[in-house]
């Protein structure tokens, strides 16, 4: 494959190769028909094939800049589906195999490469930016760098557990990899996990001039490598032996409870116990344990859990295939109740791009409620989950109101107030004449019938969004379906929990739905 070639052909539909007259070379991914890229045969076969161009063009290139065509994600990882649906053992160990040789020949290119991170970096997608040369990442919300591998019972597999150490040291490794728990990108740059960190407002720029000093070689070494420097303490613990024993032994301590349960966090600490940055790699130890965990009980476990999730969050799996697809938008949300639970379910919405109306009784309610709100958001801004930015375009899609006809324009009325039916009653009784005709109204009740509550002719546009306490952190919502609701409603109310960014669970009106119907006997026994 030439460089004219390369400009004009894609490697295969996952990946796209793009010369430029300077000598950078930038290789696209873009997994087809999916909202985020993976590692399934298509990219593999793409990313080898671009490997092997650049192996037999390297006087071409002056550097190679891996990107994502993916809006907020570089990589989410390997194609969990394809990993649980391996049946072998000898399937396995060749797919692991396949991947560690991978990274391998990108870490062992002759140009410098750059990872150009902007979004999700997860699993392999973070194994895959460890083998490149520089890791470059935006302030994009949505970055996240992490090896949350631990989580379906398994260890890194493509080299993570021997180059996450080299990078950061032992103890921080240790701490991502048992934990699974991804970081941001002001943290990974402190860690020295990535490069640089710049503004995803001007990432194309930002990103072309650290390509051109790196391929002028001004760039070799990064200014923030330079710079960094390590404790003593830290230097004792990831260099000496005396100090890796204590790190190991330390983290072996603190879980020693879910040791007897998750056999993944005593093959990682054997790994990593053997960690020493003056001996090679021994990438065959963590290839040979991944396969033993992919195939014990509580890796199958957790991997059937995590496509079940998986398959909760697509609509598809709730609704009829007769539902009509062009159902009214939601664009403004009521919240009557500023609560804990209501401030938490309108905090959401606001933060997913919803206009949100807040509801209250009278004006210290209200002020109670804006407190609240600037607790919850001060503290997401503190934690540096959020930027000033966000935090300001959150409060700036709110209002507070003491009267119902200010709830005229509202798509979405969600009542959030005390458990007592015939309160709620008189709520669902407002809004059914104050909000226009195709509203939707919905209880956040965890204890009553929702059926109950209805009144006037709007029973077709009810049902049941029962959050959960704190809504920040719950990812589950149950989407209650009555007697009367309509598939469209299910359909539109289903659809609003993923604008959420959360996981619908459509139950049927009964006692306790369904999370409280199981809770109750587990608590029992």
């Amino acid at each position: 494959m030439d460089r004219q070639t390369a400009a004009d052909d894609s490697v295969n539909r996952s990946v796209q190769l793009h010369p430029d007259s300077s000598g950078l070379l930038t290789v696209w991914f873009d997994s087809p028909n999916r909202s985020v890229n993976v590692f399934d045969e298509s990219m593999l076969q793409g990313l080898e094939a671009a490997v092997e161009h650049m192996e037999s063009q390297r006087a071409e290139y002056r550097a190679v800049i891996f990107r994502s065509r993916k809006s907020g994600c570089f990589f989410a990882g390997a194609d969990v589906t394809g990993i649980a649906g391996i049946q072998a053992r000898t399937t396995a160990r060749a797919i692991i195999e396949r991947g560690q040789q991978l990274m391998l020949r990108i870490a062992q290119l002759p140009m410098p490469t750059i990872a150009a991170i902007d979004g999700t970096c997860l699993g392999g997608g973070l194994e895959f930016a460890l083998a490149c040369r520089f890791r470059l990442a935006s302030d994009h919300p949505k970055t996240r760098l992490g090896l949350p591998e631990i989580k379906l019972g398994l260890i890194p597999g493509w080299g993570g557990t021997q180059r996450l150490p080299r990078q950061i040291g032992l103890r921080r490794a240790l701490e991502m990899i048992l934990s699974g728990r991804p970081v941001g990108p002001d943290r990974a740059l402190d860690e020295g996990l990535i490069d640089q960190v710049v503004s995803s407002g001007d990432w194309d720029r930002q990103l072309a001039l650290f390509a051109r000093q790196v391929a002028s070689g001004s760039g070799a070494s990064s200014p923030v490598r330079q710079c960094r420097r390590r404790s003593w303490l830290n230097h004792f613990l990831d260099s000496t032996w005396v100090g890796r024993h204590i790190v190991c032994r330390t983290a072996a301590r603190k879980l020693t409870d879910q040791r007897k349960l998750y056999p993944a966090l005593d093959e990682t600490l054997e790994l990593l116990g053997q960690f020493s940055p003056a001996v090679a790699p021994d990438y065959a130890a963590e290839r040979e344990a991944f396969v033993r965990l992919l195939f014990s009980g509580p890796a199958r476990s957790l991997l059937r859990l995590f496509l079940s999730r998986d398959a909760a969050k697509k609509p598809r799996t709730w609704l009829s295939p007769r539902v009509d697809e062009t159902q009214p938008a939601i664009r403004e949300v009521a919240v009557v109740g500023a609560g804990a639970m209501g401030v938490g379910i309108g905090v959401a919405a606001a933060s997913h791009g919803f206009q949100v109306v807040f509801k209250e009784i009278h004006a210290s309610a209200i002020d109670a409620g804006r407190q609240k709100i600037a607790a919850l958001l001060g503290s997401q801004l503190g934690q540096q989950r959020i930027t000033q930015e966000q935090h300001d375009q959150v409060l700036s899609r709110m209002k507070f109101t003491t009267h119902w006809p200010d709830l005229a324009g509202c798509d979405l009325a969600i009542e959030a107030v005390v458990e007592v039916e015939a309160v709620k009653r008189e709520v669902f009784g407002q809004l059914d004449r104050v909000l226009p005709p195709n509203s939707l109204v919905a209880s956040n009740t965890s204890s009553l019938c929702v059926s109950r509550l209805l009144v006037g002719r709007r029973r077709e546009l009810c049902g049941g969004l029962h959050f959960f306490n704190p809504v920040h952190r719950m990812d589950l919502v149950e989407v209650v379906r009555t007697e009367g609701t309509s598939e469209a409603t299910l359909a539109r109310l289903v659809k609003f929990v993923r604008a959420l960014d959360k996981t619908p669970l459509v139950t049927s009106d009964k006692p306790g739905f369904l999370v409280n119907r199981v809770l109750f006997p587990y608590l029992g026994e």
